[in-house]
Parts: structure tokens; C-alpha cells; sequence
């Protein structure tokens, strides 16, 4: 009888062990604000688009736009001045940086939107992407496009 327990105790331990309860959740760090925040693109709206991507192929791109993150985040677009004076930089996890001005992501100025991708094609992204990507439609080259994104930080100019 004890071991019969055991083992659908251990069962059991093993499956909530293995389920969501304990996976990590990815997060976006953005800073240059008051107070560094953690977004959770998991709790925004999602979109497709499609674009044009590393390997020369058409890809559906599901994932945020970045402008949802950033108001989500505190940071306040539609505002002449700061967006014109004011620049993000994305970091991936191996330190691989990529700098936009504000202006290129405020639906003030510009009719493009630059997602954060977590899926391509209905798939997660493969390991060398993930958690995300920057998707950047319109770029003649990917170089822009951050892959395995960590944190956004968000300079003024002063």
C-alpha cells in the first residue's frame, strides 16, 4: 500500500512540477523611466504581419506591437518633444544592441509598427530567437531585428 501512494504521490508531484505552475515566465525589462518595469507580452494583444525574414522567406510573425509595451510600461507617446529627443535601445541576452529613436515607434510620426514576436509561422521561436524577437517590417536587412530581446531602455536627450 505505501508504495502504491508513493508512487501516485510521485506522479502527481512530477506532473504539477512539469505543468505552467512552475514554467518561467518571460519578461521584458524596460528601463529609463522612474521605475524599471517587467512586462509580460504575454498579457497584451497579440497580432500577426508578415515579413521578410533572416532566411530570405516570408514568415507570419505573431506578437506585440511594441508601442502597446511602452505605454504599458509608463512611457507616453504621442508627445512631440520627448519623442524627438528620445531613443530606445534593445539589448538581447548576449549584450547585442539596437538603437531606435521614439519618433520611429510613436503612431505620431510613423505609420509602421514594430512588433515583439514570440511565435513565427504558429511556432514558438526556435531557442536562438526566444523569448523574443524585434520584428521590423519594412527593413531592406535584419539587422535591427533583436533576437533573444531581454530589456528595452529608454534615453532622453538633455
Amino acid at each position: 500500500m505505501k508504495s502504491a501512494t508513493f508512487k501516485l504521490l510521485f506522479l502527481v508531484l512530477s506532473f504539477y512540477l512539469s505543468s505552467n505552475a512552475f514554467a518561467q515566465k518571460d519578461f521584458i525589462t524596460v528601463t529609463g523611466i522612474s521605475e524599471s518595469v517587467k512586462i509580460d507580452p504575454s498579457q497584451l494583444n497579440h497580432t500577426t504581419l508578415k515579413a521578410i525574414g533572416h532566411d530570405n522567406k516570408e514568415h507570419i510573425y505573431t506578437g506585440v506591437l511594441l508601442a502597446d509595451i511602452l505605454q504599458k510600461a509608463g512611457i507616453t507617446l504621442g508627445n512631440k518633444r520627448e519623442s524627438i529627443s528620445s531613443y530606445l535601445i534593445f539589448r538581447a541576452k548576449d549584450n547585442y544592441k539596437s538603437i531606435f529613436s521614439l519618433a520611429e515607434i510613436d503612431p505620431l510620426f510613423s505609420k509602421h509598427s514594430i512588433h515583439i514576436a514570440d511565435k513565427i509561422d504558429d511556432k514558438n521561436l526556435d531557442a536562438s530567437d526566444a523569448p523574443f524577437q524585434v520584428i521590423v517590417p519594412g527593413d531592406k536587412i535584419q539587422t535591427r531585428w533583436v533576437r533573444q530581446l531581454v530589456s528595452i531602455e529608454l534615453v532622453q536627450v538633455k
